[in-house]
């Protein structure tokens, strides 16, 4: 049975869409795109897929008729909609035609990092505000082996969808604990004997002469500013990656990509190198 097509784009449920795009039901998140509704449905739980809007194009997709097919097979409800409804809805420059709606995960608190006995690699992304670099470097992390993230208070919205696109489904699956006071993340860190290594333009040390074997927690300050005074000197050690002149300061997802691509070598080697 096919479903009725939804053509208008004042419908209830398409404005309900909207909101939860634009980030008005907090609970909620809006997941765009082929990739990344389908790397959502191999990571959530099938009760935290709540809606599935999608168009003829998607269906006509070889991928797509499979996720869709996936979706409806495991109970879930699918909403056919125009192209122009779609487009109303999207967030997406060139919109593919899939949009998940879903529950957030619960992360408000230090337990949601449930470290084991592995040795752990953190990431603290203090006030981080460009999502894009956010959903850059919660890939990165989850490529690089990284065993958690802490988010602080006054960062983007790990969950909003172009953060959610950038990290292209890692903050799904990551390990991460959301809206952390600093100096909370800080006193977590010390309490799990994890040392706490910050990046800034002046570190003593490069990053390729840090014993990234040990468990440390990767300290990033904000794209504008980086970190204030106090709370570098929070950290247990400083380091920056040299670079040359008259270069002084590279994009922080891209400098957190080189910092962890160094700790996975040591890491990979089994001692420093």
């Amino acid at each position: 049975m096919t479903n009725k097509m939804v053509t208008s784009r004042s419908n209830a449920f398409i404005k309900y869409a909207r909101a939860v795009r634009d980030g008005r039901h907090r609970g909620l998140m809006f997941l765009e795109g082929l990739r990344l509704c389908a790397e959502a449905f191999d990571s959530l739980s099938v009760d935290s897929i709540l809606d599935v809007i999608h168009t003829e194009r998607i269906s006509n997709d070889k991928r797509g008729s499979y996720l869709l097919d996936s979706l409806r097979e495991s109970g879930k409800h699918l909403t056919l909609v125009s192209e122009s409804v779609f487009t109303s809805i999207s967030n997406m420059k060139s919109p593919e035609g899939i949009v998940i709606l879903a529950t957030r995960p619960v992360n408000k608190n230090s337990s949601s990092l449930k470290i084991s006995d592995e040795v752990p690699l953190l990431v603290i992304m203090h006030k981080i505000n460009n999502p894009s670099n956010a959903g850059a470097i919660l890939r990165t992390a989850e490529a690089m082996g990284v065993n958690g993230v802490i988010v602080t208070e006054g960062a983007t919205d790990i969950f909003a969808p172009k953060a959610l696109r950038g990290a292209m489904g890692s903050s799904l699956r990551l390990k991460i604990w959301t809206g952390a006071n600093f100096f909370q993340a800080i006193n977590f860190c010390r309490r799990q004997s994890i040392r706490v290594i910050c990046a800034e333009l002046h570190g003593r040390s490069s990053h390729t002469e840090i014993d990234w074997t040990a468990p440390i927690a990767l300290l990033i300050g904000s794209e504008a500013t980086g970190l204030e005074p106090d709370e570098i000197a929070t950290a247990d050690e400083s380091m920056t990656i040299p670079m040359h002149p008259p270069v002084e300061s590279l994009n922080v997802a891209v400098a957190t990509g080189i910092i962890l691509f160094e700790a996975a070598r040591q890491r990979a080697a089994g001692s420093r190198q």
